[in-house]
């Protein structure tokens, strides 16, 4: 099954990361910090955020990476 497939309703949430404890280092560039953003969180689709399983998906033709990129770059 791929990560994007996950069932929410079936997770294990013990396998889930919360995305607070995810930490990214200003200084890198914006590769490295995808890079460590998704060896942080293991799964970018499915994740806790303030307690609450979180599920991405996306409609048309963004994918994961090209959001990611976006994101980093705001910061």
């Amino acid at each position: 099954m791929k990560e994007k497939d996950i069932d929410i309703r079936k997770v294990n949430r013990d396998e889930l990361v919360d995305i607070a404890t995810v930490q990214l280092d200003s200084k890198q560039c914006q590769e490295e910090k995808i890079k460590s953003y998704i060896s942080q969180i293991k799964n970018p689709y499915c994740y806790i955020q303030n307690g609450v399983i979180v599920k991405l998906s996306f409609a048309g033709k963004c994918c994961v990476d090209e959001c990611l990129e976006k994101c980093v770059s705001m910061q």
